[in-house]
């Protein structure tokens, strides 16, 4: 048959196909009856969206009716001699989903592959659920159910989880919600992994048994009670021997229950508070010790319940891998933060590779502490940085990937969605997803969303600009302005309900009264159902740590508990975003300097040869990453730099600085291959790093410091620049520092995140020390062209309308030519 009248034969079977159900027709769809209780929910799940997406009616059929027309679900391969041997080398996720001209099979490895398949047939359909909330889903209108499709996959990994902290949105429609989109995204994975903390729950679960036995805690305590925090003495031969018993106890219930139990998890209570009493160090190292246990278990549960999983976490003080092989049943979670070691998590996974059955990633994609749920603070929020963590943790050989984050889907939702797609595929487009996301979710107005969302994900400041937040509310009303259709305006409205809180965040961030508190935990608390922002934490981290009286978590009278169905309703929030608008100002923008290729020097004003300044050179302590730009004129063993760091106690535990020098290519975002690397290790004591082999040239340096605070030193015949941008902020402390107005400047504006001090070169003193985040324009007055000095800087800082280049020496500081 000739191709093209092929293919308007499939499409004139379509038509016809389509033409029938939709007058009517049911939908056959078979599978073993035998299996319907455990099916049965999945089958539920497939009729309720084909219904929504307006096919009406279905009809059951056992499966040994299939003759290749309708929607077939089966467990079972072995049944179907045709396609079997497409799974037989796949795990128990292998599915496979193939299409005929009046038909499509869906056959899996086991009741969770046939689930995962569903939503694949229903992805080649149309369907889509990008975020939690069923607004933020996509359901085509009465698609072909038997177009082209022929699939066959399982799971880059083993076991996939993006969960919320706090455990809930804090509503159970929301709950609901989350829990089918965490299915239609095809999460979970055969492993049911858990890796959580242990040494409490087995505390409680065994109250009075610990209550007779104190000294299987350690330390122990007073008799006749429970620490909050307990912690095991690991060389107590009868604790040991009563946790294996316990263990075996669980996988027996469950065995009994019919729910077999695939994995336990054997990770200490959270915190530092390894045991360390002479038997426990004769144990090994904190690690050897925590592993011990379970590594004891792990053996005695591989013999009697093979397939079972004994997991523990490479966290806190016991990150660092243990230095004996583990039992083959074990998994252990390699945490991304607190890792005190001196290795970096991707070397994490290289050495705990060699020890454990298998290892997995426990990840943060956002907690609320820490970011507050401000664009670009979460990980979440950075795509192209998840995308290329996850990518690189499975090349190392992880395949578990376990994530702590929070409900707030306008900041995280696209992070959580892309994550979940490279679980399941971790070769998939994220860039492609990204594109059909906001082409699908905004329509006409995809471009101004998909601008807006690429300015969040790199979003600089620790506290939302003012003329930032003004800019954003215009975008969404030019969306608005532009795109008529009803479920974009619904997506949009959820935009809006982020932005109002983050409204209400900067006027508490102002005042920090607890009025202002009052209203910011009344939003909050009204707004769980949509979960557009990270709303429950906001009552625990905003609410009951501020310790203010009424601001309770536990308190049900709590000042804040004040139900009003406004904060919900469309027109509501419409004119609440209206009325932030009118309130905001948005400042004119600054000149934007790139750093440029071409350098020159630059005379120093008398001002600063006073000895009350230079007697403040040399007082710069930085903190965290920074990126230098340096000039060798002349080669030879006079260029060098002088460095010391570890000023912090505990500061980035083991790590040591690493200072890599690079050629300088015209950009600080271009990666080159680093020609010297140093690691610094020392505490306070300086150190010499030659750069007599680099050849005349302009380099970058990098600093990447696990906060420990460093200072840094630069040979006299070396010029070098401090580069501070909205991404790459300094963040130190000093009394003596330069940078560089150009002439016909008439305003800059500083960024400063707790205090500082400018002086113009007439000796101007621009004193911004009232402490806090603050955004300040400084006038530039005739004469003031040239170098200025900060007097004082205690935080991080950036100034813009001026190149983004300083320096702790006017003398060999860089400016552009």
């Amino acid at each position: 048959m000739n191709k093209s009248l092929k293919y308007v034969f499939i499409e004139l079977i379509a038509f016809l196909l389509l033409c029938t159900y939709s007058n009517g027709q049911a939908v056959p769809v078979y599978f073993t009856h035998t299996e319907k209780d455990s099916v049965s929910q999945y089958i539920a799940i497939l009729k309720d969206q084909l219904t929504k997406a307006g096919y009406q009616k279905f009809e059951d059929y056992d499966d040994k009716e299939f003759k290749g027309k309708g929607i077939l679900l089966s467990a079972n391969p072995a049944q179907w001699p045709a396609y079997k041997n497409t799974l037989q080398k796949m795990g128990p996720e292998g599915v496979f989903v193939k299409s005929m001209n009046e038909g499509v099979v869906i056959i899996g490895n086991s009741q969770m592959a046939v689930q995962h398949g569903i939503f694949i047939y229903l992805e080649a359909l149309g369907f889509r659920y990008y975020f939690p909330h069923p607004d933020w889903f996509i359901i085509p209108q009465k698609p072909f159910l038997y177009q082209l499709i022929n699939y066959t996959g399982q799971p880059s990994f083993d076991h996939r989880r993006v969960w919320y902290g706090y455990g809930t949105t804090g509503s159970k429609s929301g709950d609901n919600n989350y829990q089918f989109w965490f299915k239609a995204n095809r999460l979970g994975g055969s492993m049911q992994a858990v890796v959580g903390h242990a040494y409490d729950d087995i505390v409680v679960r065994n109250k009075d048994m610990f209550l007779q036995h104190p000294e299987w805690l350690c330390p122990p305590p007073p008799k006749g009670t429970i620490p909050s925090n307990p912690k095991f003495d690991l060389a107590n031969e009868s604790l040991v021997q009563f946790v294996i018993t316990d263990v075996l106890k669980r996988l027996e219930q469950g065995k009994l229950k019919n729910a077999p139990v695939k994995m336990i998890t054997m990770s200490p209570s959270d915190g530092p508070g390894t045991c360390n009493t002479p038997a426990c160090k004769s144990m090994g190292t904190l690690t050897d010790r925590v592993y011990s246990l379970v590594n004891r278990v792990a053996k005695t549960v591989q013999q009697q319940y093979p397939g079972t999983w004994i997991s523990g976490m490479a966290y806190s003080e016991y990150s660092e891998p243990p230095s004996k092989k583990l039992e083959p049943n074990t998994f252990v979670s390699i945490a991304t933060a607190f890792n005190y070691t001196k290795y970096t998590t991707d070397e994490l996974i290289k050495q705990w590779s060699k020890k454990a059955g298998k290892v997995g990633i426990y990840d943060y994609l956002g907690l609320f502490t820490w970011d507050l749920d401000i664009p670009g603070k979460g990980l979440a929020s950075q795509t192209n940085l998840v995308t290329a963590n996850i990518k690189k943790y499975y090349q190392l050989g992880a395949r578990g990937y376990d994530a702590e984050s929070t409900p707030g889907s306008i900041n995280k939702g696209l992070g959580h969605y892309i994550v979940a797609r490279l679980l399941w595929d971790v070769n998939c487009n994220a860039d492609v997803i990204k594109a059909e996301f906001f082409t699908k979710c905004f329509g006409k107005a995809a471009d101004i969303l998909k601008a807006l969302w690429n300015e969040w994900e790199s979003y600089p400041y620790s506290a939302v600009r003012e003329s930032d937040l003004a800019g954003w509310i215009d975008n969404i009303a030019s969306a608005e302005s532009i795109e008529p259709r009803s479920d974009v305006r619904k997506r949009l409205i959820h935009i809006k309900q982020y932005l109002h809180y983050l409204y209400l965040y900067n006027q508490l961030r102002k005042t920090g009264n607890e009025a202002d508190q009052l209203n910011l935990l009344i939003y909050c608390y009204n707004t769980f159902d949509r979960a557009a922002i990270s709303g429950y934490p906001a009552l625990w981290v905003l609410g009951n740590a501020s310790g203010r009286a009424g601001f309770s978590f536990g308190d049900p009278k709590a000042k804040y508990r004040i139900a009003d169905p406004s904060y919900n309703q469309d027109e509501a929030i419409s004119r609440q975003i209206s009325a932030d608008r009118n309130n905001l100002q948005k400042k004119e923008s600054m000149k934007v300097y790139k750093t440029g290729t071409q350098f020159k020097q630059t005379s120093v004003p008398p001002v600063f040869n006073n000895k009350s300044y230079t007697n403040l050179m040399g007082t710069s302590m930085f903190n965290g990453p920074h990126v230098f730009i340096m000039q060798i004129k002349k080669p030879g063993m006079e260029n060098y730099i002088n460095f010391a760091g570890g000023f912090v106690t505990g500061g980035g535990s083991d790590k040591p600085i690493i200072i890599s020098i690079s050629r300088y290519t015209g950009s600080i975002e271009t990666g080159q291959p680093a020609i010297i690397q140093y690691s610094y290790y020392g505490k306070t004591d300086t150190q010499r790093i030659s750069l007599q082999k680099l050849p005349k040239g302009t380099y970058l340096v990098w600093v990447n410091d696990p906060q420990k605070y460093f200072h840094i030193g630069f040979s006299a015949v070396t010029a070098y620049s401090l580069v501070s941008t909205p991404k790459y902020r300094m963040s130190a402390y000093t009394r003596y520092m330069t940078f560089y107005v150009p002439p016909g400047t008439k305003k800059f504006r500083v960024f400063k995140d707790i205090e500082t001090i400018v002086v113009s070169p007439t000796g101007r003193i621009c004193d911004m020390s009232k402490k806090g985040a603050d955004e300040i324009d400084i006038e530039v007055m005739p004469g003031e062209e040239g170098l200025w000095m900060i007097n004082f800087l205690s935080g991080k800082l950036h100034i813009e309308g001026i190149p983004p280049f300083f320096s702790m020496n006017p003398e060999q500081m860089l400016v552009p030519q």
